[in-house]
């Protein structure tokens, strides 16, 4: 049976301490090891729950003690929104088209490889907004490795235009 209480003193040096019960009565002794291993302990007030045993000597000790964590408040829900071009992403596609129209029209570039360009920005685009569904409903991801191929094969415009997050 468990019971709830809260930690009113503890002996860091000795590494036990002593607690209230919440339906009242005496104090019941908890040593470190109470605690299940690597969850520390609870700082001196804070609700705990545990589970009582008697020592060969007869003396009651807790065991199993938990901390007991409020209830997270629901968060509001997001407002869905048109995701918006940041500013240094626009700013980044308007300077590489500036340069490629200026390469293409000193050198004449081949149009297969602004065709490539379109290409891989698509794909990779496709592939962020695909992995930020699955992130939001906890599905399997898109390895970051994919994402950072696939842009430097060329599909960074892509890439820097699929909505944020």
């Amino acid at each position: 049976m468990r019971f709830e209480g809260v930690l009113k003193t503890w002996n860091d040096d000795c590494g036990f301490g002593f607690i209230q019960p919440t339906q009242s009565g005496q104090e019941i002794f908890m040593h470190i090891k109470s605690f299940p291993a690597g969850s520390g302990r609870s700082a001196l007030n804070l609700p705990l729950t545990f589970e009582v045993e008697q020592t060969a000597g007869g003396k009651k000790r807790a065991k199993s003690a938990l901390l007991v964590r409020p209830a997270k408040a629901s968060a509001p829900a997001k407002r869905r929104t048109v995701a918006t071009w940041e500013k240094a992403s626009v700013m980044a596609l308007a300077f590489f088209a500036l340069l490629y129209l200026g390469v293409t029209l000193t050198w004449g570039t081949p149009m297969f490889l602004a065709a490539g360009y379109v290409a891989m920005s698509l794909v990779c685009g496709l592939l962020y907004v695909h992995d930020k569904a699955a992130a939001q409903k906890n599905e399997r991801r898109t390895p970051e490795g994919t994402h950072l191929l696939l842009g430097l094969a060329g599909g960074w415009p892509g890439a820097i235009t699929s909505p944020p997050g």
